[in-house]
């Protein structure tokens, strides 16, 4: 859990073997960033057991870049959850790949009451898979929401509404 607020980066002798979590969800409870060294050097694996990214808490902003997010598993959101008021995440040359949730957003999924969201920029969104939004749901209300920009779309799966994106807000 990080509750810092600070920058993470990641060594170069990393670069390429993916950084495997060994619990679920690493909660994100104040400012940070977080900059990889290019999509295919950082990778973070949920190992198809483990939720990636969330926001536990109100107040909060992030930018994440460079870097791959890949086989979180989650109820929702298993690459990143976004569930409360006034966050603000920016990705930036981010892939979320092979992700799920059981529920709803495979790769991200964003639900608020007030006021949060999250911009991709040049992002890729692949291979990810849930009931509702194989690689998004957004489910925010009240103000903010999602805005992409650039972004890949491919081969995301959804088995009830939106393939890629699912929107309900």
């Amino acid at each position: 859990d990080c509750d810092c607020g600070t920058t993470i980066t990641f060594d170069a002798s990393t670069n390429g073997t993916p950084i495997v979590l060994s619990s679920n969800l690493q909660s994100i409870a104040a400012d940070i960033t977080i900059t990889g060294n290019g999509e295919t050097a950082t990778i973070i694996d949920g190992n198809n057991t483990n939720g990636l990214l969330r926001y536990p808490t109100s107040n909060v902003t992030s930018t994440i870049s460079d870097l791959t997010l890949q086989r979180g598993s989650f109820s929702q959101g298993g690459g990143l959850q976004v569930a409360h008021s006034n966050i603000t995440v920016t990705l930036t040359n981010v892939t979320i790949d092979d992700c799920s949730a059981s529920t709803q957003g495979g790769g991200i999924y964003m639900s608020s009451s007030t006021n949060s969201t999250v911009t991709l920029n040049h992002c890729n969104l692949t291979g990810n898979t849930a009931p509702n939004g194989g690689a998004i749901s957004n489910r925010s209300n009240s103000g903010g929401g999602m805005e992409v920009f650039d972004c890949n779309f491919s081969s995301n799966i959804a088995t009830t509404s939106g393939g890629a994106v699912y929107t309900n807000g």
